[in-house]
């Protein structure tokens, strides 16, 4: 720190700057980010749920568990075991590029138009995340590909 305290203020006006931005303060967002690659580590790795919690900062299972829970509304163990991949409580994360569509104010207009008919074909079937079926899936459709009639060539 320099003795006119100007860093102390440029950290001041960061965490202010940051929250407007954002809506949440960065200490919250990255707590958020924690928690939301250690679902991910849950449900894709097979490492225990303590090394998940070291690996992600927190101090104890316990603190990890209550804090997982607060946001999961299930522990780790429960979201593990039944396999649940959930939007609640996932942080993206911030990169260079959202960053600089904040700042820029770049927005997209969506813009209405009419379309002539268009039919559409595929296949149907279940999958799940246990059993992935979309691969099978996709390569049963490309393989049937020249079966359609008046299909758009180069689509």
């Amino acid at each position: 720190m320099q003795s006119d305290g100007s860093i102390a203020v440029q950290n001041d006006n960061f965490h202010r700057i940051f929250e407007a931005v954002l809506g949440e303060t960065a200490g919250n967002y990255i707590r958020s980010r924690r928690l939301s690659r250690a679902a991910n580590d849950l449900l894709y790795t097979d490492q225990r749920i303590l090394d998940i919690a070291v690996h992600y900062q927190f101090d104890s299972q316990e603190a990890f568990n209550r804090a997982f829970k607060r946001v999961y509304k299930v522990s780790p163990g429960a979201y593990r075991k039944n396999r649940i991949d959930t939007i609640i409580g996932s942080k993206k994360e911030l990169t260079a590029i959202h960053i600089k569509h904040l700042f820029e104010s770049v927005t997209i207009q969506p813009c209405i138009r009419q379309l002539n008919e268009v039919k559409l074909i595929g296949i149907r079937g279940k999958s799940t995340l246990r059993k992935n079926r979309i691969p099978e899936m996709w390569r049963n459709f490309h393989s049937r590909i020249e079966e359609i009639k008046n299909r758009v060539k180069g689509v």
